[in-house]
Formats: structure tokens, C-alpha cells, sequence
């Protein structure tokens, strides 16, 4: 705060210097309330304008230090999550790859169907092999192959459908390829022997038509019994 800013009593009252003909000098000061209400009237407003200054002096301060401050904290926190980003960045691409990897097979897996597979499996190798069609059908996605071995498959097995229901069909799905001629040890398409592992989808619900060359294929109208 600038000083000697307030006025002192002397500029309120001067007394008259004497005269050079020794003249008496002026009355003594009298404080009487006029007296004090005129230097408080004086005073107040400048002292008031100073400690005003101060003030926004001490503000400004303080803001300028805490934008000082919150620049410096700011900075620091941008660096530092660079830093992270640069750290972390790679091992976050590294796992969305693995996690689209996964998904994809998931998704785009052969499903394997053995009929002499054991009951529960759940498709994903010749080891855990559906033991019929329906099944696979029933969980297969676009995109999927379906790998089936030799052997007669038939559509009232498995797939919540009804034994021996006239209205059991295979249904494909769009986007779903089912192939056959499969020995049950492929692990490429181009593995598959169709002419030697001959499979079968056959309507024979009740099981009973005549097959007396063992092929179960219906060559005659005449062997139909079901």
C-alpha cells in the first residue's frame, strides 16, 4: 500500500503562521464533533479507496497463484496420461486382437457331428462330436461349416425334435454349410472322402424300410414300409 496517502490533521486545520509584524498567531484548535464529522468526511473515502486497492491487490494474487497452480496440476496430468496411454495403448490393441481372434472362432468354428458319438458333446472337435444333425443345426451361425461323418442321420433325432414326428424335417440356416464324407479324423474340407465315407439323411422315421443291400438308400417304391 502506497504511503503517507491518508491526510493528516494538519490538512484539515492550519493554523496561520505570525505575522511579520508579530501579529498574535490564530486560536488554538477546538476538536468539536463538526470538527471530527469533517476529518472522518475527508479521511474515510481515500482510506477506503486504499484498503479497496489492497484488497484486489491480494485477489489478484491469489488468483494468478491458483491459475498458476491449476496450469502446473493440469500439465502434469496431461503428461502423465501420455504417458499411459503410450504405455498402454499397445497392450489394449494387443488384446481387442485376441479378443476378435476368439471371437471369430468362436463364430466361425467347424461344428463335428459323429452318429457314433457318445451323447453331450458339444461340437467343437471329432472328440466331442454331436451324434447327430439336429443338434449342430440347432447352434450353428452364419458363417459356420458343419463337418458330418458317414452314417444315416435322421431328422426326428435330436434338436427338441419329437421321435418318429412325420413333420420332423432338416431345416438349414442361411450362411450354414453341412458337409459330408467325413471319417471322423479331417481337420481340412479337402481331407473328405464322400464316395468312401458315404453319409445319409433319411426320411425312414420308424427305421423299418427294407435295406437289403446295407447302402440305406430307397431304391423301389416297393421297400417303403413306414
Amino acid at each position: 500500500m502506497a504511503e503517507n496517502k491518508i491526510p493528516v490533521l494538519t490538512e484539515v486545520y492550519k493554523p496561520k503562521k505570525s505575522s511579520k509584524n508579530n501579529q498574535p498567531a490564530s486560536a488554538p484548535l477546538e476538536v468539536t464533533p463538526e470538527f471530527i464529522a469533517k476529518v472522518i468526511a475527508q479521511v474515510k473515502p481515500r482510506l477506503e479507496a486504499e484498503i479497496t486497492d489492497f484488497a484486489l491487490d491480494e485477489l489478484r494474487s491469489e488468483i494468478k497463484k491458483a491459475r498458476e497452480e491449476l496450469i502446473s496440476s493440469t500439465k502434469d496430468y496431461i503428461d502423465r496420461s501420455k504417458a499411459d496411454l503410450k504405455t498402454e495403448l499397445p497392450n489394449m490393441y494387443q488384446e481387442s486382437v485376441k479378443l476378435a481372434q476368439v471371437n471369430l472362432q468362436e463364430k466361425f468354428a467347424d461344428l463335428h457331428v459323429d452318429a457314433s458319438a457318445a451323447q453331450g458333446g458339444n461340437g467343437r472337435s471329432w472328440a466331442s462330436a454331436f451324434n447327430n444333425l439336429q443338434d449342430a443345426l440347432a447352434v450353428a451361425d452364419s458363417g459356420m461349416e458343419i463337418w458330418v461323418t458317414q452314417g444315416v442321420y435322421y431328422p426326428d433325432v435330436g434338436g427338441g425334435q419329437i421321435n418318429n414326428s412325420r413333420l420332423a424335417s432338416f431345416n438349414l440356416k442361411n450362411g450354414v454349410s453341412v458337409y459330408g464324407g467325413f471319417d471322423g479324423t479331417e481337420t481340412e474340407l479337402i481331407q473328405r472322402n464322400h464316395e468312401i465315407n458315404v453319409t445319409i439323411l433319411s426320411g425312414d422315421l420308424n427305421q423299418d424300410d427294407v435295406n437289403s443291400d446295407g447302402n440305406n438308400i430307397l431304391e423301389v417304391r416297393s421297400d417303403l414300409r413306414g
